[in-house]
């Protein structure tokens, strides 16, 4: 399908595609083309292609049927496929040995919902998406590895009235909420091609509320240790890593002072190109940006890796209640944080090690985040790796359906006897 033209053939499709461009195909419903309701494949096309990408829409009529699935084969096999968009409901469903279409092909997959919520009940409530869209759009599709990069489009009436009067509903997209998609998938596909040496990668350590002095605490996870681990492993990838500590210890020391890190007033122009419903619930909360800053981070640079301890999403004195308290925006602190990951140290990715952070929890949408809702403020389009213990999948969704994260499952830590020193021995012995 060519916006513009309708139905082409794939060498007509291949022949437009620009040489140097990546190529991400859009896979659609056969229904929405026969419906002439193609205007949020269409918007997406151009929102691609605003960031050098070639798309290809591929229309289908189930992704369960066997010819379906070797028929979009085939397609990749045509093109020099960096990621794909799947728009398509429920499953994919898998084969004989447990593979599904997304795994032959071997390619990221951003699910791209076009929902059957009506615009007006997704723009005035929390939910975002109806239970019927979450299940179809979000939960099964989640199933086959997809990557939720959000809502495109919502019911609406269309502008056009039919025979009688009659207005049919159509899907109309949300243009930012489209340019979020493709922006998403653009930082995806840049951090792919980008050398791997000049990759800038910010290591995030949770900091839950908890005892003192368990900072890089996280739920059956040596945190430290790990992101120890997995800097070594990036160095030996030809990731630039530069001075590794020695010790889990060396590595929280470095992180116990915040440096100064974003003036006040580069955090006040930036805050001005928020959206208005942000800033202003921001401000009632926390005060005017203005007054804001200068802010400094706890944070540890090691070449291109950046590992970082987030700030307090609300105040130090109650950060228990205030971590996921769900209405209170977070403060300039964090928001500050968000901008200076993504513009300061032009950071191309986050790594999260254990569960769990607070940037998933802040207020917004439980799904189909608008631009109002802060997970998307604080990390914006950043990809987002996120370890996660398995036994927790719960909590991991959130992470999955609000800052669109690639969660990495691991095993919980093996159980072994504690055992007693020789004094709690020898008590244990009189008793």
């Amino acid at each position: 399908y060519l916006p513009g033209r309708g139905v082409v053939t794939q060498e007509e499709m291949a022949g437009r595609c620009a040489p140097a461009s990546p190529v991400v195909p859009i896979v659609f419903y056969r229904s929405m083309l026969l419906a002439a309701d193609t205007a949020p494949v269409d918007t997406l096309c151009a929102a691609l292609g605003e960031h050098g990408i070639a798309a290809v829409p591929i229309f289908v009529s189930s992704l369960k049927e066997i010819s379906v699935a070797r028929f979009v084969e085939d397609a990749y096999a045509a093109f020099p496929v960096s990621a794909l968009v799947a728009t398509t409901a429920f499953s994919a469903g898998a084969d004989d040995i447990g593979r599904t279409l997304f795994d032959r092909i071997g390619v990221p997959v951003f699910q791209a919902v076009m929902a059957t919520t009506r615009r007006a009940a997704w723009e005035g409530g929390d939910r975002g998406l109806t239970p019927a869209d979450l299940a179809m759009h979000v939960v099964l599709p989640e199933l086959d590895g997809r990557i939720l990069a959000g809502a495109i489009s919502f019911k609406a009436e269309d502008d056009t009235a039919g025979a009688g009067g009659f207005r049919r509903q159509v899907n109309r997209p949300e243009p930012d909420r489209v340019e979020q998609v493709a922006a998403r998938i653009a930082a995806l596909i840049a951090l792919k091609n980008m050398p791997v040496e000049d990759r800038r990668i910010t290591i995030l350590i949770p900091d839950y509320p908890s005892a003192p002095g368990r900072s890089g605490y996280a739920v059956g996870l040596d945190v430290s240790g790990s992101v120890l681990a997995i800097m070594q492993d990036m160095r030996e990838s030809g990731y630039h890593v530069d001075g590794i500590p020695e010790t889990s210890k060396a590595l929280m020391d470095r992180l116990e002072a915040a440096a100064p890190a974003l003036p006040a007033g580069r955090y006040a122009a930036a805050f001005r190109r928020l959206p208005d419903g942000a800033r202003r619930r921001i401000e009632a909360a926390w005060g005017a940006a203005g007054r804001a800053g200068p802010f400094a981070f706890r944070a540890a640079h090691f070449g291109n890796i950046t590992v970082a301890l987030a700030p307090d999403r609300g105040r130090s004195e109650d950060r228990r209640a205030d971590y996921h308290d769900p209405a209170l925006p977070p403060r300039h602190e964090l928001v500050a944080f968000g901008l200076w990951m993504r513009e300061h140290l032009g950071c191309h990715a986050i790594v999260h090690v254990g569960a769990h952070g607070t940037l998933e929890w802040l207020p917004g949408k439980t799904v189909a985040l608008s631009e109002n809702c802060f997970p998307e403020i604080v990390t914006g389009a950043l990809p987002v790796v996120y370890p996660f213990i398995v036994s927790n999948p719960g909590e991991a969704a959130q992470a999955k359906r609000r800052i669109a994260a690639l969660t990495l499952s691991h095993l919980p830590p093996p159980l072994a006897a504690a055992g007693t020193d020789d004094a709690h021995t020898a008590l244990e012995r009189l008793v």
